[in-house]
């Protein structure tokens, strides 16, 4: 399923939460960061920029997951993208991550601790 966004930008308003594939949603918040409530993709959000274009923006978590819960936004911080280090089945494209001045990392989606996963054994 692919949005036609020729045909669905011009009726979003500023401030429309949309999904590259389910277009214009109410984003799930639960989380550090908005989201699709159908798929967990991370929500953009629509703006309209000084010279009357358009942009789709992607949000930030509010503070970091490091014990000093720095806000957002500090000077050091880094955003990025890191491919799936998850174990199967939790493996994903890849992890967009916020890294704050302190070195905590947030992703999304959360990362999966091999050693929580529980594997089931084979009766014989």
């Amino acid at each position: 399923m692919s949005v036609d966004w020729g045909r669905l930008t011009p009726a979003l308003r500023p401030g429309d939460w949309t999904c590259p594939t389910h277009g214009r949603i109410r984003p799930t918040t639960g989380g550090p960061v908005p989201t699709c409530p159908h798929c967990d993709d991370l929500a953009h959000q629509f703006r309209l920029t000084r010279a009357g274009g358009h942009q789709f923006v992607a949000p930030a978590p509010i503070h970091c997951s490091g014990p000093e819960r720095h806000r957002a936004g500090e000077p050091g911080g880094q955003v990025g993208w890191t491919p799936c280090p998850c174990p199967p089945p939790h493996t994903h494209r890849g992890h967009h991550t916020w890294t704050c001045h302190c070195g905590a990392a947030t992703h999304h989606p959360r990362l999966v601790d091999p050693s929580s996963v529980h594997t089931q054994a084979s009766a014989t």
